[in-house]
Order: C-alpha cells, then structure tokens, then sequence
C-alpha cells in the first residue's frame, strides 16, 4: 500500500531539475552534440520549468 501524498513543495524542484536536464540532453542530441556533457543545473535555473 503507498504512503501518505507527498508535498508537492518538495517534489517539485527535483522534478523540474530532471526535466531540464532530460531537455539539455534531447537538444544536444538534436544538435549532434554529446549530451553526456551535460550538467544539473542549479534548482534556481531549473524551477518551475514547463512541462
């Protein structure tokens, strides 16, 4: 059985981390560069992306 909710306070800023990384990554693939060089960019670039 699954536990109580989870703010979305605090699954929010990871969640649009890993959107922003997972669309560097799809562009630089697009752009026929490596997206291992890719990097996390800082909570505060990647907060409240659109999804």
């Amino acid at each position: 059985m699954l536990g109580p909710p989870r703010p979305a306070a605090r699954v929010g800023p990871p969640l649009d981390r890993c959107r922003d990384l997972r669309r560097q990554r799809r562009a630089r693939m697009v752009a026929d560069e490596d997206p291992d060089k890719t990097h996390v960019r800082p909570a505060s670039q990647a907060e409240n992306y659109p999804s």
